[in-house]
């Protein structure tokens, strides 16, 4: 069981979870029950952390409520990413909070009007839950012995974000480039020390760039906006005359996944593989599975990423990393996502315990992608399919 709890000025709550169903929690307030309930409505950014530690209240990462305090036994203490005090730019103060438990309770009991302006609510303030941006900033890759050059670009929609390309070597030509999304919290600093793991195992370059509204990028986080970044992640890459434009692999954790797929789809042409990490079929999908009552609601979602239908119709090579003890999104949904490629070479391997945060700190995980990429780098998507495989790590 997790304990956790949040300090938000004259409200405490405190949440007690199972690490088998971090989606339901039994949650004390010294305020109101109504609180959580509101809170939790739409929250679906907040059950997919990706390289931080989880954390409370809606399942996610340590959110940037005012102050939060978690300890995980499970993950090695050395290494861990520590928990991130700082307040979101983006983040939901405890009166939106209250706010929330309101319209929920509205939702749930209210008049024909109340129910309708309730859902206007939701609807307008949506993007706070899904996604959990932070400005703090964790170092550089050089923190990690990477060799690196500060990027800042600005998108199509006069957006400046900003993040890092990482060189492997002398000459950056000779070796594959990974385009990393990284997932729904915090931003491209907190994925460092997976990037080093990454870097070193696959001897790759890596793009690594914070989305609107996280980290030093400008703006706010959405859907749009996210796949429009993603956009310029390939503007990017093409003005680049030092790297292999045949050699472009793309890596996506958690909502990352979902960036990844839209990506990939747009420019499949110039992708060499794809590397999705416990990730999604949809967001709108997630809605069913932590809120089954609000699934006739999920159609007002504006964030959708609709990774189910995207990944049908690829045929590039696809490799699955799931983590059978993923406690945010249903490990199922790799499943499905795999079947569902139209690929003749992909691959779903398997980690028995791994969760959501950690199964990138499973021994054989790196090997998986480094074997991935070596075994695809040289065949085009026309060439002789490799026979597709289901490999559980043990």
């Amino acid at each position: 069981m997790d304990a956790c709890f949040v300090s938000t000025g004259n409200v405490i709550l405190t949440t007690t979870r199972s690490r088998r169903n971090s989606a339901s929690c039994v949650c004390s307030l010294s305020s109101s029950s109504i609180l959580v309930a509101g809170a939790s409505l739409f929250s679906l950014g907040s059950v997919l952390p990706s390289d931080s530690l989880p954390g409370p209240l809606l399942g996610g990462p340590t959110h940037r409520v005012e102050q939060v305090a978690y300890v995980d036994s499970k993950i090695a203490t050395e290494g861990a990413v520590e928990p991130d005090v700082t307040r979101s730019k983006h983040s939901l103060s405890a009166r939106d909070l209250v706010r929330w438990g309101i319209a929920t309770k509205a939702i749930a009991g209210g008049t024909l009007t109340t129910i309708a302006l309730s859902i206007l609510g939701l609807y307008i303030i949506q993007d706070k839950l899904v996604y959990w941006p932070s400005s703090l900033n964790k170092g550089n890759p050089g923190r990690f012995g990477m060799d690196f050059e500060d990027v800042n670009v600005v998108t199509s929609d006069k957006v400046a974000i900003s993040g890092w390309f990482i060189k492997n070597g002398q000459d950056t030509s000779r070796v594959a480039t990974v385009i990393y999304f990284h997932g729904t919290d915090k931003n491209a600093s907190f994925r460092l020390r997976k990037a080093a793991e990454l870097y070193r195992a696959v001897e790759c370059n890596i793009l690594l760039i914070s989305y609107r509204g996280y980290g030093e990028s400008m703006g706010r986080p959405s859907e749009k906006g996210m796949c429009t970044d993603a956009e310029t992640n390939m503007t990017y890459i093409r003005s680049r005359t030092d790297i292999d434009q045949k050699n472009l692999w793309v890596y996506g954790e958690s909502l990352g996944g979902a960036v990844a797929l839209y990506f990939t789809e747009k420019f499949e042409g110039d992708i060499r593989g794809l590397i999705l990490e416990n990730t999604f079929t949809s967001l709108i999908d997630m809605i069913k599975y932590v809120h089954p009552l609000l699934d006739p609601l999920r159609l007002l979602s504006r964030n959708k990423w609709l990774s189910l239908k995207r990944v049908g119709g690829m045929k590039l090579p696809l490799l699955f990393l799931s983590g059978e003890e993923d406690e945010f999104v249903p490990p199922n949904m790799m499943s499905q996502l795999f079947e569902a490629s139209a690929s003749e070479q992909k691959q779903l391997v398997r980690f028995p315990g791994g969760t959501h945060n950690n199964t990138w700190r499973i021994e054989g995980f790196f090997q998986s992608v480094a074997d991935f990429i070596n075994c695809n780098r040289d065949n085009s998507i026309n060439s002789e399919p490799r026979p597709q495989t289901v490999t559980k790590l043990t």
